[in-house]
């Protein structure tokens, strides 16, 4: 674990190996990858940011106060930045007069539904997807229709300024004949392009005054944007499934195989056993008839060998083969 008090001081490094834990347990479309890891760094530091802000409330209510989760040295870095880096102490004081005041912050008339909501909303009474400025102006004005401050009306009115320009250069074009011009001319950027044009982003690299609403946006530019990554992204996933199925379907047949194996092994074992155990009976038997046959002076019938014969007979035709 590493030094980190504030989000933007984890390394490229740390928020990727973070972002692969989190896809660990999740799954999503390769269409929405951008959008989500998007999500995933606001989330993020907002979570750090808090949970940095509990463990100072607790150590202020308890010297002795140590999360476990954080290492001993890296709690120490941690007391002794927010107790001597002076940024912090601005921050805080800052962010308390902040707190109190809305000036520079995106108003909205929106309440605690998110842009985002108001938009699907808007589209389920009408039955048509709304524009962004339609989005926008219900969540940026009054009941008396008027705007709820000067900068939410100025944006709204610079979008509206570059989208007439870029019309009426996309006319021009068309009207003087110039096809290859007119035909690159006539695609005009999406809303969200040209809003992300007009209007300055946000630290959280959100568009200004839209919220959800502008990741929603953003989310689909970037999967159109990127229609063959996304596609050769889930061919990738759909061969990796495919490969890992195959892969489990032959470790049954493995599996199956040495359990038959085996089975055969013991069988073999098994009649071994038995074809010993046949042969020592044999041999008691016709051991015990020989026996009998001596006691009772009796000849041998020819399907019946005497073993002494047998093995006097072997040692003569050795003896035979010798000389």
């Amino acid at each position: 674990m590493k030094f980190c008090p504030f989000w933007r001081h984890a390394s490229e490094q740390m928020r990727d190996l973070w972002f692969t834990e989190f896809r660990k347990n999740c799954m999503w479309e390769p269409q929405h990858n951008a959008r989500i890891r998007q999500i995933f760094e606001i989330k993020e530091s907002d979570r750090l940011r808090s949970l940095m802000n509990q463990e100072r409330h607790n150590y202020s209510n308890d010297p002795n106060h140590a999360p476990k989760y954080i290492p001993e040295p890296i709690w120490h870095q941690l007391l002794h930045y927010f107790a001597t880096y002076s940024n912090f102490k601005n921050w805080s004081a800052a962010n308390t007069v902040n707190r109190a005041s809305n000036a520079g912050s995106s108003m909205h008339t929106g309440g605690s539904i998110s842009m985002g909501e108001h938009a699907r909303r808007m589209e389920k009474a009408t039955g048509v997807k709304p524009s962004l400025e339609e989005v926008y102006t219900k969540c940026h004005t009054k009941k008396d229709k008027s705007w709820i401050d000067e900068r939410s009306e100025k944006v709204i009115g610079e979008f509206k300024k570059r989208k007439t320009e870029l019309s009426q250069v996309a006319l021009s074009l068309d009207n003087e004949g110039d096809v290859e011009a007119s035909k690159e001319g006539l695609d005009i950027p999406d809303d969200y392009t040209v809003w992300n044009e007009v209007v300055t982003k946000g630290k959280k690299k959100a568009a200004f005054g839209l919220g959800s609403f502008g990741l929603d946006l953003s989310s689909k530019l970037d999967s159109k944007n990127c229609p063959e990554t996304s596609k050769d992204n889930l061919n990738i996933e759909q061969e990796l499934h495919m490969w890992k199925e195959k892969a489990k379907e032959q470790k049954i047949i493995n599996e199956e195989q040495n359990v038959k194996l085996k089975d055969a092994e013991h069988k073999l074992k098994d009649q071994g056993r038995q074809l010993k155990v046949q042969q020592k009976r044999i041999g008691s038997t016709e051991k015990t008839i020989h026996a009998l046959y001596k006691k009772l002076n009796l000849s041998l019938p020819s399907t019946l060998s005497d073993p002494t014969e047998d093995e006097l007979g072997t040692g003569s035709s050795d003896d035979n083969m010798s000389d």
